[in-house]
């Protein structure tokens, strides 16, 4: 048994739980990246892919088109943008981005190993398992885990 302690802030412990991958650079809410033909990779879900398409002239997709292409072709995968990052999980599964999308730079994702985002289990429900959450100030939540 291994403990692991996590410090979330309260709007993200859904994200912690259910093992949501978020991407490192902020898209922005008005603005757009240049993704046109490039593409995510998915191990889990298996075969899972995006190959993106931008339909205006400057050829930028918004966080919007992201997540309408995204869940459009990988079904099982929802996409959300806390904080103007990519962030994507799975309805009660693991998910796992793999390094080879074209795309992952852009989004702020791994090129040198895959990212895993893994499911947490309730009390009992085996590892990884929720221990426990406290509030510690501003906002902030310290999880712990048993992995």
């Amino acid at each position: 048994m291994t403990l692991q302690v996590y410090r979330v802030h309260h709007s993200r412990l859904k994200d912690l739980l259910e093992g949501a991958i978020t991407g490192a650079k902020v898209v922005g809410n008005n603005e757009g990246l240049p993704l046109d033909g490039l593409t995510l990779l998915f191990n889990t879900p298996l075969g899972g892919s995006v190959t993106f398409s931008a339909s205006g002239p400057t050829g930028l997709l918004t966080p919007l088109e992201i997540k309408a292409q995204i869940e459009a072709a990988v079904a099982t995968v929802d996409v959300t943008f806390p904080d103007g990052r990519l962030s994507m999980r799975r309805k009660n599964a693991n998910i796992n981005l793999d390094a080879a999308g074209t795309a992952n730079t852009l989004l702020g994702f791994n090129i040198d190993a895959d990212t895993t985002g893994t499911w947490v289990n309730p009390p009992g429900g085996g590892v990884p398992e929720f221990v426990t959450a406290d509030q510690i100030g501003d906002g902030h939540l310290q999880v712990i885990l048993d992995e």
